[in-house]
């Protein structure tokens, strides 16, 4: 896979997550983070569902695709607004103003979680158990 260019924010007065997720996601607590930039991790819907607000930087996403496969395509979701192909774009249009990001669409971010997240989450490891179990 190509390498990112590392996007350049200024994130002195706010506090951005930025880094791999496979290593940080399960110590992630939503309130440590006034923002979370990602790529095509599952830690966007996590940051969905706890309302973090979430920017995307997708710069291969064509390649992803070709090579991997998407199971959502970013560009086509309610947040689309937030992917970034291009670093210095990110950087410029990702709004770290402070504190709950006036200017981020938080109504986009919870029409995207209602797509993807089952709300309430209580009883999924039953749910969860009884499939596994009829297997």
């Amino acid at each position: 896979m190509t390498e990112p260019p590392v996007p350049v924010i200024d994130v002195t007065s706010v506090r951005v997550f930025l880094g791999n997720v496979i290593d940080v996601l399960p110590r992630l607590e939503p309130s440590s983070v006034d923002a979370i930039v990602t790529d095509y991790s599952g830690v966007a819907v996590e940051a969905a569902a706890a309302g973090v607000a979430c920017y995307y930087y997708i710069y291969d996403v064509d390649e992803y695709a070709s090579q991997r496969g998407l199971n959502v395509d970013l560009r086509e979701e309610v947040v689309g607004k937030y992917a970034f192909i291009d670093a210095d774009t990110l950087a410029a249009q990702a709004d770290f103003a402070g504190d709950d990001h006036p200017c981020y669409d938080y109504r986009a971010l919870s029409s995207f979680a209602g797509k993807y997240i089952e709300i309430p989450l209580a009883g999924n490891t039953e749910r969860l158990a009884a499939f596994i179990a009829g297997l």
